[in-house]
């Protein structure tokens, strides 16, 4: 249905409803293909022309009308080649400049064990208190043997060892073991290291990388109490549906049990009241989870008084019957693209904050776990 698509633009509709045109060539032939769902719950799309076809998801047909029926899952409407001039557009963004030049024949790769890897954040999780030890591999696919000298660069305090001058045989690689030093207090929860090597006549590879530190150094803070955490009734019991969850009060914490259907999740969520809502210079929100039943990630989500919503994930996650130090950092978090609301400046502001929830996405069943000590965190 896509088939050498080009962006047209974003259809202008509110703020529920998805819809983005293509020009493509769906069975070889040119056509405007819309493709559009909602943010939740259902929602309709009024088209310029009844569309010649529409498909859900998995690819079924559905009966093509001008005002289509919408859910979460997309659909796809296949219009006339000209449809796209009776569609209003929001247009793509332009496309980069190109660059000149010619692309070296010496590759730069780091390697790091799956372990470290942390697709959310396209990133690779190393201690934010000790080094970390990795493998940089140069490769030369070039006919002749070739000299040159590697350094980096990274931002939060960061140094890379082992760095320096290296000779690569023709169609050879060459291994170095390299060393990330964090800096005496790193802040931020991702750091980006460029790798850059000058090898003359054969270019200028460049690797770059983005490390994801654990934070551990501010599990160990004492940090500001949240109000009211302690308070069962201040929390609001969001699950995806199932028996009515609940929030029982456990010495120094409170145990929370749902179990959730659906595609299941429980997050319980507490308003903020302070004012200021955060305190300043706060960098994150730390707690003690023990997972009591049940298995999933634990994730953090911050909701902001303007209805968006910005997810993070919890730096040690969970571990049945052990109690667990962690903490969600504020510049790690997301965007919820997809379901929240949009945030006119794109990033999430910790003054503006309305509420927070601490929470699992995880299997069907029952889901049970006790947190402590919420507060937040600062460098």
């Amino acid at each position: 249905l896509l088939a050498d698509a080009k962006p047209l633009g974003k259809l202008k509709t509110d703020a529920k409803v998805y819809a983005y045109a293509f020009r493509a060539k769906p069975d070889g032939h040119d056509r405007t293909v819309v493709v559009t769902w909602c943010k939740e719950g259902a929602a309709a799309l009024k088209l310029p022309s009844t569309p010649e076809a529409v498909y859900d998801h998995l690819g079924r047909t559905v009966n093509p009308a001008i005002e289509l029926s919408l859910t979460t899952a997309p659909q796809y409407a296949i219009l006339s080649a000209d449809a796209a001039r009776s569609l209003s557009l929001i247009a793509p963004p332009a496309n980069p400049r190109w660059l000149t030049g010619k692309p070296s024949p010496v590759v730069l790769q780091v390697l790091w064990p799956e372990s470290s890897v942390m697709l959310f954040q396209s990133a690779y999780r190393v201690s934010s208190t000790a080094t970390t030890e990795s493998k940089l591999y140069v490769y030369n696919f070039s006919p002749s043997p070739v000299d040159g000298n590697l350094n980096a660069t990274a931002n939060d305090g960061w140094k890379v060892e082992g760095l320096g001058p290296v000779h690569v045989e023709s169609m050879g690689r060459e291994e170095i073991t390299i060393r990330f030093v964090p800096g005496k207090s790193v802040t931020q929860t991702i750091a980006n290291v460029r790798i850059t090597g000058d090898f003359g006549s054969a270019g200028r590879p460049v690797a770059a990388i983005r490390l994801a530190p654990d934070s551990n150094s501010l599990i160990k803070k004492a940090g500001i109490a949240v109000p009211d955490a302690l308070k069962t009734d201040s929390w609001e019991l969001m699950v995806s549906g199932g028996p009515k969850p609940s929030a029982t009060l456990d010495g120094d914490g409170i145990i929370f049990e749902a179990s959730p259907i659906g595609d299941p999740w429980f997050y319980p969520r507490i308003k903020l009241t302070a004012i200021p809502p955060v305190p300043r210079k706060a960098v994150g929100l730390a707690c003690t989870i023990t997972l009591l039943e049940g298995e999933g990630l634990l994730w953090g989500i911050f909701d902001e008084k303007n209805g968006s919503s910005y997810v993070g994930d919890f730096v040690n996650q969970p571990k049945l019957g052990i109690p667990v130090q962690t903490v969600v950092m504020f510049d790690g978090a997301g965007h919820g693209d997809g379901w929240s609301a949009p945030d006119p400046n794109g990033k999430l502001d910790p003054s503006e904050l309305a509420a927070f929830k601490i929470g699992v996405n995880g299997k069907a069943g029952k889901i049970k776990f006790r947190l402590s000590d919420i507060r937040w965190v600062r460098p």
